[in-house]
């Protein structure tokens, strides 16, 4: 498959050093575990290919937040831990507890989707274990908007004053 962030080479090359025996001794789960311990695969399936190779499907993880300091999250909420996670300063940065996340990433579609019909952005978003939310707009400006009904709050702060 399509890969931005995997080298193709590397990934064979780390598949071949798990090999043992020849080919249909090979066991498959073993690789599969070897690679999908790689923070940037999602998901990968392992298929012998007569006579002699192996298939590797692999599907790439997707960033499309960072997790805290040094953490990404792909596109269901799933924390992954790559190397130089720090040339991803373009997403947004999401904190909170790691239980989390869908609730996180949920929050954060729902207020970036208001806030873009005023020309706002919010780049950073966090859930303290209190519950309270803190935003990070584009804009420069640091909210804290507490725990209950952020959306609703948010909507009249910035859409309705804005309009009238």
């Amino acid at each position: 498959g399509e890969t931005l962030y995997l080298d193709k080479t590397v990934l064979a090359n780390n598949t071949i050093s798990v090999l043992t025996g020849g080919l249909l001794s090979t066991d498959l789960e073993k690789v599969k575990s070897e690679i999908q311990a790689h923070p940037w695969v999602y998901q990968i399936k392992v298929n012998r290919q007569w006579p002699a190779s192996l298939q590797l499907d692999v599907r790439e993880e997707v960033p499309v937040a960072r997790w805290g300091n040094s953490g990404l999250l792909n596109h269901e909420g799933d924390i992954f831990w790559p190397e130089q996670s720090e040339q991803y300063t373009q997403l947004p940065q999401l904190q909170g507890p790691s239980s989390n996340t869908g609730q996180i990433m949920s929050q954060y579609y729902d207020l970036n989707q208001m806030l873009r019909n005023i020309g706002l952005q919010v780049v950073g978003l966090n859930l303290e274990a209190r519950g309270a939310w803190t935003l990070q707009l584009n804009n420069g400006v640091r909210l804290v908007v507490g725990r209950e009904q952020i959306v609703e709050r948010l909507d009249d702060v910035f859409v309705h004053q804005c309009h009238d």
